[in-house]
């Protein structure tokens, strides 16, 4: 929509209330004479009432329905006024250009170019020569002879300003409407006019602040906020917009109105200076519009960002919202998004203010709940709803898990879930409502803190969807339910394991504090170690507790600790216990290896080693973590011969070749994908990198898996040790968070038996 067709509505009520404005001058009058309180009342029979009393008097007036009164019998009241030398002295200029206004002939032009505008605005056509030239020549004969110099002091109760409304209004369609050829030819005709044109806008700005009543208030900020758009539309600029961009006060004045209309929670003010943040030659570099709003703003971005939702806000919970404008702050706050980090100083400069708000993603959800609630206008609310998704997809691509929970104190998929009904027909409405619920909500349900709110959420909307009918929004749910369904009953079930995270061995009361930074979660550090602690100081300690971090992207790792890492570990367990014997093949024990390295460990072994290899032997529990991190040390240091070597270097090339990969990073409706990995083979690994494009393929992480390996003294229950490499939902859908891990399996009967008993145990490597 071109800046003059969505000018038409609002031209409409400007005529209206130009006969309005007309009537209320005999109204005025009128209700002063018979006023029975009047003091100091003239034998006169129709005595003049004095400017504050004609002010006050417009204020509290109501405007008739219907009338073509004509403006000379209000002149002539004002006009007396002005003779009789009862205006304030500040206003002895305006008397004197007062005087010499021809009213007969700007009352019969007036009518004349009403019509005129009324008919070019329904046309939805661009402006004739003619009109062009009669607005401009009208112009130079009635305004500009008669244009104050200070603007302000000019009453605000003159019938001339309604006939310069009108001209205003005929000049800002004409650029709206206009293609570049028009619009530089009509500019340049105008720019001569810039000096009266701004002096009239700044006074219709100050008449916005000091007259009474809604439709006064938002007939000055239309004009205005309109008729500076429409001038700098252009780009490159044309000439009236290069002279307006260097007149000083017009950044000001356009950043005051856009404050002052996110500031009026009722929306009286309109919406209309949105589009002075979106004009085309202000997108890359950073407008003066803008660094005057962050300059009333003390310099504080938070405070634009939080002026600029509610701008968005309050527009949306109107009865009727400005979609226009709607559309222009939404797109005012992609701009300030942009997915990268600007290279341009200036430029996104509220980026990181709108990043850090903690509640961006629900303000856009509140945004969503109150368009559906608007009754009319579909089809402009079609167009509507997708735009806030569209915010929340753009957030969730920078700020990744940080979006996801803030969503999760929200009935998005509720309202998600009622768009299928109504708008489910609507391709961008679909689209937009499906990549939220497979990119983002469906695919972090492997997080506890998801998984919870989506399973608090979605009883009631299965049903909305039965009953609705499905759709792919409806399949999309649908699918969103079985996989909370299939975690619900993976945490339901009675499967018990143990793990263990950081360091290889648990910490001591002595322990420092990298061994509890090394661990998830204070629940997960061993007694000791929380009773040394203190019950007053674990809580901090648990924030900065995180798996080793082996890389520095953007947006930031996310932290598993406590409930988190628990449900994670229990998906991963139950997973590994029901592979199947193909994948548990290349991971089961070797028994001629191990019994050899067990072999020479008890050879070279001391008394004393044996005598506490004897005792965790007993403890199942004790041994699993405890010589977890034993590696190959006490070989090493011995007088190894050729054939210890070369069996110990057999065993970790055989233990760091096969590897599991847990793909849990599935859109809907897919949960998990497994494969087992050959990493000497590079298909392999090239097919790795596809899904984790950020993994670092380096020995660090692969040669962690073999001392955990070759460091255990199995029992002959031991079936497969499985070095686990773990994908999860990070930030958009080509970029896993990768974690490693060791799972270990125990089993009865012979080595090619597949039944398990016993507790599983992972044990937590490395995020990469």
């Amino acid at each position: 929509m071109r800046a003059g067709d969505a000018f038409c509505a609002d031209n409409q009520n400007v005529q209206q209330g130009n006969t309005k404005m007309q009537a209320s001058g005999v109204l005025i009058v009128q209700r002063y004479s018979a006023s029975p309180h009047r003091q100091g009342v003239s034998s006169d029979p129709d005595p003049s009432p004095t400017p504050s009393q004609c002010s006050q008097l417009l204020l509290s007036s109501t405007f008739p329905n219907s009338g073509d009164i004509g403006i000379t019998a209000f002149s002539i009241k004002v006009l007396n006024t002005i003779v009789s030398g009862n205006m304030p002295s500040s206003s002895n200029i305006a008397v004197e250009s007062l005087k010499n206004v021809p009213y007969a002939e700007i009352r019969r032009d007036f009518n004349i170019l009403r019509k005129d505008t009324g008919r070019f605005c329904d046309s939805g056509k661009p402006a004739t020569p003619a009109f062009v030239a009669h607005v401009i020549r009208r112009w130079k004969t009635f305004v500009s002879p008669n244009t104050p110099p200070y603007g302000f002091n000019c009453p605000p109760y003159d019938p001339l300003s309604d006939y310069i409304h009108l001209l205003l209004v005929g000049m800002s369609t004409v650029l709206g409407r206009a293609d570049r050829k028009q619009a530089v030819t009509v500019s340049s005709h105008m720019a001569p006019l810039w000096p009266d044109i701004w002096i009239w806008l700044r006074t219709f700005h100050a008449h916005a602040h000091n007259l009474g009543g809604a439709f006064n208030r938002t007939r000055g900020f239309v004009l205005v906020s309109r008729m500076l758009f429409c001038i700098d539309l252009f780009d490159p600029p044309t000439p009236l917009c290069t002279v307006v961009t260097e007149t000083e006060g017009v950044f000001e004045m356009m950043a005051a109105m856009w404050i002052e209309e996110g500031r009026e929670v009722s929306g009286k003010l309109g919406f209309k200076a949105s589009g002075l943040l979106v004009l085309p030659h202000y997108r890359t570099t950073l407008p003066g519009v803008l660094s005057q709003i962050l300059a009333k703003c003390d310099g504080s971005a938070d405070a634009v960002c939080a002026i600029l939702l509610c701008r968005i806000r309050n527009n949306a919970k109107q009865v009727e919202p400005d979609w226009v404008c709607l559309g222009q702050d939404f797109e005012h706050l992609l701009i300030q998004l942009p997915l990268e980090r600007p290279d341009t100083p200036g430029s996104a400069i509220l980026r990181q203010a709108l990043l850090s708000h903690p509640t961006f993603a629900n303000v856009m959800v509140d945004i969503l709940s109150a368009l559906l609630a608007v009754k009319n206008s579909q089809s402009k609310l079609a167009e509507a709803l997708p735009l806030p998704l569209v915010v929340i997809l753009r957030h969730f691509r920078i700020k990744g898990y940080d979006c996801v929970a803030q969503l999760n104190g929200t009935n998005v998929i509720s309202i998600i879930a009622g768009l299928a009904h109504t708008y489910g027909s609507d391709e961008d409405v679909v689209q937009t409502s499906c990549d939220l619920l497979q990119t983002i909500i469906g695919r972090f349900t492997i997080y506890h803190a998801v998984f919870f709110a989506t399973m608090e959420n979605l009883p009631s909307v299965v049903d909305i969807i039965t009953i609705k009918g499905r759709g792919r929004i409806g399949h999309n749910i649908l699918a969103l339910y079985s996989r909370v369904d299939e975690y619900m009953d993976i945490s339901r079930t009675q499967t018990q394991h143990s793990f263990c995270c950081g360091f290889p061995q648990r910490p001591t009361a002595n322990a420092s504090f990298a061994d509890v930074q090394a661990a998830s979660s204070y629940y997960t550090v061993a007694r000791a170690v929380r009773k040394n602690t203190g019950a007053s100081n674990i809580r901090s300690f648990a924030q900065k507790c995180a798996l080793p971090v082996e890389c520095d992207a953007h947006p930031e790792p996310i932290n598993l600790s406590g409930p988190s890492l628990r449900f994670l570990t229990k998906v991963i367990a139950h997973d590994c216990l029901n592979l199947s014997p193909e994948e548990r093949k290349p991971f089961e024990r070797r028994p001629s290896t191990r019994r050899a390295v067990n072999d020479l460990r008890r050879k070279n072994d001391s008394p004393e080693q044996k005598q506490r290899q004897n005792e965790s032997l007993s403890d199942k529990d004790e041994r699993l973590i405890d010589k977890i991190g034993r590696d190959m040390h006490d070989l090493l240091v011995k007088d190894e011969t050729e054939r210890q070597a070369d069996l110990i270097e057999r065993h970790e090339r055989a233990s760091r070749r096969y590897a599991l990969l847990l793909n849990y990073d599935k859109a809907l409706p897919e949960r998990i994908n497994v494969e087992v990995l050959d990493l000497e083979d590079p298909s392999a690994i090239s097919d790795l990198l596809k899904n984790a494009p950020g993994l670092k393929t380096s020995e660090t992480w692969r040669e962690t898996w073999a001392p955990a390996v070759t460091a255990l003294s199995p029992p002959a229950t031991l079936q497969h040790i499985i070095p686990l490499l773990v994908l999860l939902p990070w930030a958009w859908d080509s970029e896993p968070q990768v974690m490693t891990a060791v799972c270990i399996l125990h089993g009865s009967g012979p080595s090619h038996a597949y039944r398990t008993m016993g507790d599983p145990h992972i044990r937590w490597l490395h995020r990469i």
